[in-house]
């Protein structure tokens, strides 16, 4: 299937279980394509088909990235330009939950029973990485009541972290998610993950050593303060503005679907998000109550894109 950048995409289920007529037809394919003047192919090997694998790479394929189920290897044809095929999946998402109980007075806080905190005695929010395709307003809720059972809502965002080198050399992208907490909650925490969880007094919780003498934690953690004054009133100390990043679910208009778009101003959010489809995150409006981002890039095609 030839994609929208002279490149080709190899159909999974065209391809032949014996490896030597694989190896054949790819070699027939890989020089009517030459003079074609095709530049990137994309082979998708399904696990199913493993044995081809060694096939595609002795005619010069080389892995991009892999799933459970299959393994996905690329060529570059053309000679007269460099590569422009996109890397595979760059970041991992995830994203700690702010949440304080109905006083204002009190943060829901997890000690972990394993991990770099397991055993200090550090209170931290309740973190995860999101899932592949879960916008990061369902996955803080998802985490909140995964880890300690509160049922909360997503608000805003706080602030978010882009940093380098994480898991497999990966960069990492961090988002710190304002939750409410519905009527009625009680904690339940996860035996499998969670040491001890309560509702611990704000003041504690941001005065601890080990995330004050962070440059970083402490800054998130200013940030944190200031968006809960005064019961949620915008405006930071010292008289500096501060406007919570809000998310406005939108029509993309050049294909069909929805994406969020996050940004700090209240009135265009109220503006397009009920003139153009979307809705108020977190109350529930035209039924929506979730913002979203990919938890991993997606599966690009040429010229596409590709805890603190």
């Amino acid at each position: 299937m030839t994609d929208h950048y002279q490149g080709i995409i190899i159909e999974t289920e065209g391809l032949p279980s014996d490896p030597c007529v694989f190896d054949r037809q790819l070699k027939a394919s890989l020089t009517a394509w030459k003079a074609e003047h095709k530049r990137g192919i994309w082979l998708k090997v399904p696990l199913s088909l493993a044995s081809h694998v060694p096939v595609a790479a002795a005619q010069g394929f080389e892995f991009h990235h892999a799933e459970r189920g299959y393994v996905m290897m690329t060529r570059w044809l053309a000679t007269d330009t460099p590569c422009t095929l996109p890397p595979g999946p760059t970041h991992q998402v995830g994203v700690g939950a702010l949440v304080l109980d109905k006083s204002g007075k009190n943060i829901l806080a997890v000690q972990e029973k394993s991990g770099p905190l397991k055993g200090t005695g550090v209170w931290k929010m309740p973190t995860g990485l999101l899932d592949v395709g879960e916008d990061i307003g369902t996955g803080a809720e998802r985490e909140v009541k995964e880890e300690t059972g509160v049922d909360a809502r997503f608000r805003s965002l706080v602030a978010f972290r882009h940093a380098h080198g994480f898991a497999f050399g990966k960069s990492d992208l961090f988002f710190v998610a304002r939750l409410e907490v519905e009527e009625g909650s009680s904690i339940q925490p996860c035996p499998r993950e969670i040491a001890v969880c309560e509702w611990v007094p704000l003041s504690l919780f941001l005065s601890q050593p080990r995330f004050l003498s962070s440059p970083l934690y402490a800054c998130v953690y200013d940030l944190c303060q200031d968006v809960l004054e005064e019961g949620g009133r915008e405006g930071g100390r010292e008289g500096g503005a501060l406007t919570a990043i809000v998310g406005t679910r939108l029509e993309m208009g050049f294909k069909p679907g929805t994406a969020w778009l996050y940004h700090t101003s209240q009135w265009h959010h109220e503006k397009h998000g009920k003139g153009g489809g979307g809705g108020k995150v977190g109350n529930g409006s035209n039924g929506i109550k979730d913002e979203g981002v990919m938890a991993r890039v997606r599966e690009p095609v040429e010229g596409g894109a590709g805890g603190f």
